[in-house]
C-alpha cells in the first residue's frame, strides 16, 4: 500500500489529507485477485481557490489499481447532494482496513460534522445510481417492473372499486406511496397525455387510456403485456444480464436503507454474500428483480421516517472548507 500512497502524494495538486478503499474491497464483495480502487480528498492550494482555478478531480492508475483524487470543496458537495461515490468514501472509516491514510486535517472534519446533518434527506445521488444500474440491467426489467406494479394496483382498484374507471384509479393511485415511487423514477414510463381527440388519457409503458373508459380495458390490455415482458426480462437473465449492474443496485439500495435508518454505513456490506452471488450470476434472474423491487419499497418508506436532516447550507459547507485550512469565518 505505500506505493500507493507514495503514488497519490506525488500526483496531487495540494496536499492529500485522505486514502481510503472503494470498490469490492471495500464492499466485501471482493475476489482474492481484485485489483485495489482507491479514492482521496486533497486540499488544493489555497491560491487556486482564490483564484478559482483548483482541479476538482483527477484519476490515474497505479500498477493495476485505478486512484481518484477529489478535492476536499468539490467532496463536500457531492455528499450534500447525496452522492453514492462521496458517501462511500465518508464511511470507508467504518471498514477495518478502510483508511489508509489521513491527516489531522480529515480526523478534524469528521469529529466536526454531523453526517445525518450533511447528506441531503432525499439521497438524490444514490437514487440516480440505482435508476442508471437499472437501465444497465435492461429495459425489458424496469419496463415489467413498471407494468407489473401499474397491473397490480390496478385489479386492486377493481376490487374495491366495481366499474371504476381508468381517471379513478388514476387518481387513487397517484395518493399511493407505490405510486410516488414509481411515477419518481419511471416518469416516462407512466404519464399523462393528451389523446388525438385532446382528451386526457393515462400512457402505461407504450399504451394510452382514456381517463373516461372502464378500468376493465386497461385491465385486460396490460395483463398480456406485462406477462411477455416477464418472459423476455427471464430470458435475458438465462442469456446473460448485466449481473454487476445489478449487484450494484441492490448494495445502493441497502445503503440507502441503511442510512435512513441509522444515519451511518458500515463496512463491509452487510449482505456481501448475496452480493456476491449476485454479481456472480448465482441466483435467477427473476428472484433478483423481485428482491430489487421490494427494497425500492422498503427504500421509500425508510425516507418516510428518516434520521437524515440535510440541513448543511452553503454557509455551513464554507465553513468546513475554511476549518480544513484553519482559517477563520466571518460569514458574509
Amino acid at each position: 500500500m505505500e506505493n500507493y500512497l507514495k503514488a497519490a502524494q506525488h500526483q496531487v495538486p495540494g496536499k492529500l489529507i485522505y486514502l481510503a478503499l472503494q470498490g469490492s474491497r471495500l464492499f466485501g464483495t471482493h475476489r482474492p485477485d481484485s485489483d485495489y480502487d482507491l479514492r482521496g480528498v486533497f486540499l488544493p492550494p489555497l491560491i487556486d481557490l482564490i483564484d478559482s482555478r483548483q482541479k476538482d478531480a483527477l484519476s490515474f492508475v497505479e500498477g493495476e489499481s485505478e486512484i481518484t483524487l477529489w478535492s476536499f470543496p468539490f467532496w463536500l458537495r457531492l455528499l450534500a447532494n447525496g452522492d453514492t461515490n462521496a458517501i462511500d468514501l465518508y464511511f470507508a472509516y467504518m471498514h477495518p482496513q478502510g483508511v489508509l491514510f489521513e491527516t489531522s486535517e480529515m480526523t478534524d472534519f469528521r469529529a466536526s460534522c454531523v453526517p445525518k446533518e450533511l447528506v441531503a434527506r432525499d439521497l438524490k445521488g444514490m437514487r440516480g445510481f440505482v435508476k442508471s444500474q437499472a437501465i444497465k440491467y435492461g429495459a425489458k426489467g424496469h419496463h415489467y417492473h413498471v407494468g407489473k406494479v401499474v397491473l397490480q394496483a390496478a385489479r386492486e382498484f377493481d376490487l374495491k372499486v366495481p366499474k371504476a374507471k381508468v381517471g379513478q384509479f388514476w387518481r387513487d393511485f397517484l395518493g399511493s406511496l407505490q405510486g410516488r415511487e414509481l411515477l419518481r423514477d419511471f416518469s416516462d414510463d407512466v404519464l399523462l397525455i393528451k389523446n388525438p381527440d385532446n382528451k386526457d388519457a393515462l400512457k402505461v409503458l407504450d399504451k394510452a387510456f382514456n381517463l373516461e373508459a372502464p378500468l376493465v380495458m386497461l385491465l385486460d390490455s396490460l395483463g398480456p403485456i406485462v406477462a411477455a415482458y416477464g418472459k423476455r426480462s427471464q430470458a435475458a437473465g438465462v442469456q446473460g444480464a448485466d449481473w454487476k449492474a445489478l449487484s450494484h443496485s441492490l448494495r445502493v439500495l441497502d445503503e440507502i436503507i441503511e442510512l435512513h435508518q441509522t444515519g451511518q454505513l458500515r463496512f463491509p456490506s452487510a449482505r456481501a454474500d448475496l452480493l456476491k452471488q449476485i454479481k456472480q450470476g448465482q441466483l435467477p434472474f427473476e428472484e433478483v428483480i423481485q428482491l430489487l423491487n421490494e427494497r425500492e419499497h422498503e427504500a421509500e418508506q425508510a425516507e418516510s421516517k428518516s434520521v437524515l436532516v440535510g440541513s448543511y447550507t452553503r454557509n455551513d459547507l464554507d465553513k468546513l472548507l475554511l476549518q480544513a485550512y484553519t482559517l477563520e469565518y466571518y460569514g458574509w
